[in-house]
């Protein structure tokens, strides 16, 4: 069977093929840091909208990578 016969019968019934994740593509470099740890991990506060929190992550999935940020007010 050659490739053009599969494909052409895979057409027909309408069947794609599946492809694996793609890989995350690393850069090498140093980290940066963008703001210096003025809370030294004391969370308590006295008041809203005065201390805000964020992290970013990325998530896999088949199309590709998904980005998720959250932001909280302590």
């Amino acid at each position: 069977m050659g490739s053009t016969r599969v494909a052409r019968v895979m057409n027909r019934a309408r069947i794609k093929a599946l492809h694996s994740y793609k890989k995350p593509r690393y850069v090498a470099g140093q980290p940066s840091l963008l703001a210096a740890n003025v809370l030294d991990r004391e969370f308590v506060v006295d008041g809203p909208n005065k201390v805000w929190v964020t992290d970013i992550t990325y998530i896999r999935t088949w199309v590709g990578f998904l980005y998720l940020a959250v932001v909280m007010d302590l």
